[in-house]
């Protein structure tokens, strides 16, 4: 019994060494590693669910061309290409009540690379009442391109998504009237000029050349995800006042802001004649022209490398 007893001891012992020594070997896990290896784990799990936390708090609503029925996403998304497609987009585009039947740029930008979006055509009620609502847009976009603006107090309601991160696609062709009109001015439409760098330069008043200059041709808003070409006059659609004219604003002879002029009307001049403009880390595209004035098939490009860009750059901005 003693001899048995004695065996069993060493036969314990001897395995408690093996484990020790093939803990401490240099082919053996150390705790040091495998703690690397579950804390790597823990940060890919902790990014797969903000990713998508971030994008399914409330399913987005979409009308594509000539029909009314909502398409709600039915997966969770992993990546960006997925946030973006799933994305909750307002769209407000005033082209739709306008008599002429001028086709709608932005809706088919939208419908055709495939994005859900809420259309509520030029309905200004209706834009208040869903900035004013309690979905958390990521991106709102205001083609005002047949009255040239909105009411200045929705800039209020605006900046108010902004400043939550939401991205912002605006085209205004007479923010002027809001800035300097016969109603006081807006502070917030003052703000968020100033939180992107720009000012009024003046008015573009009944030119005679309307082609506009590419800026900036490296920047990805003329290449991803579709290559854009020269933004050409195809003919005049509207006379009189047909835009703004903006400049890149300094205070105290110093650049505020992070505004990038990407077309305008002078091809040497990045600071002066600008009339598209990208800012706020590329979560806001300020559109100062009228679409429809050119190439339609360059327009629509644009509008979605447009979506695309400030959809990443708000994702990229509310995800660590």
């Amino acid at each position: 019994m003693n001899n048995l007893h004695g065996r069993k001891c060493w036969v314990f012992w001897g395995v408690v060494i093996l484990i020790i020594t093939a803990c401490s070997s240099p082919n053996g896990p150390s705790s040091a590693s495998q703690s690397t290896m579950e804390a790597i784990g823990l940060q890919n799990t902790a990014l797969a669910l903000k990713i998508t936390q971030a994008a399914q708090s409330q399913p987005s609503t979409s009308i594509p061309p000539s029909e009314n029925t909502a398409i709600i996403p039915t997966t969770h998304p992993t990546s960006l290409d997925d946030l973006r497609k799933g994305a909750k987009i307002l769209l407000y585009e005033d082209i739709a009540q306008n008599v002429s039947g001028l086709e709608r740029y932005v809706k088919r930008a939208l419908y055709e690379a495939g994005y859900t979006y809420m259309d509520i055509k030029g309905d200004q009620n209706q834009l208040k009442n869903q900035i004013l609502g309690n979905v958390q847009w990521d991106l709102i976009i205001i083609s005002a391109e047949v009255n040239g603006k909105i009411p200045g107090d929705y800039f209020e309601y605006l900046v108010n998504h902004f400043q939550r991160g939401a991205a912002l696609i605006i085209e205004m062709w007479d923010l002027d009237d809001i800035l300097y009109g016969k109603n006081p001015t807006i502070p917030k439409v003052k703000w968020l000029m100033d939180t992107c760098g720009v000012e009024l330069q003046s008015d573009w008043y009944s030119p005679e050349i309307r082609d506009i200059w590419a800026l900036q041709s490296q920047h990805p808003i003329w290449s991803t995800p579709n290559q854009v070409g020269q933004l050409k006059n195809v003919g005049i659609i509207w006379r009189g006042d047909i835009g703004d004219l903006l400049k890149i604003k300094r205070v105290n002879n110093q650049v505020i802001g992070d505004a990038a002029f990407l077309a305008g009307l002078t091809p040497a001049n990045n600071t002066l004649n600008g009339m598209l403009t990208s800012c706020v880390g590329g979560r806001l595209i300020l559109q100062t022209f009228d679409s429809h004035e050119y190439t339609r098939d360059e327009m629509i490009k644009l509008w979605q490398n447009y979506v695309y860009h400030t959809l990443n750059n708000h994702f990229l901005n509310i995800i660590p």
